[in-house]
């Protein structure tokens, strides 16, 4: 799997699957934070005021986000 950023946000490469994911500028900054293990939970909390936007419609797009991405195969389960 290879990650790169890019201007208007984030392009995941599963080179196993053969799949290309393209993350926006939101998703690429909760990709930041849940690949390294920072729950859906905290996500939000770390995001909220940075994305200006509700933290609990945050952390309900970061759950959303890591479990298509768990089903994939791109992320490790996270918690919360």
């Amino acid at each position: 799997m290879k990650a790169q950023a890019h201007d208007k946000g984030m392009m995941i490469l599963d080179a196993r699957g053969g799949l290309c994911w393209e993350l926006n500028r939101t998703g690429s900054k909760m990709w930041d934070c849940l690949s390294t293990g920072i729950s859906p939970r905290e996500t939000a909390a770390r995001l909220g005021s940075v994305l200006n936007a509700n933290e609990s419609t945050v952390a309900r797009d970061a759950a959303v986000l890591a479990r298509q991405l768990q089903s994939a195969g791109l992320l490790a389960t996270v918690e919360g």
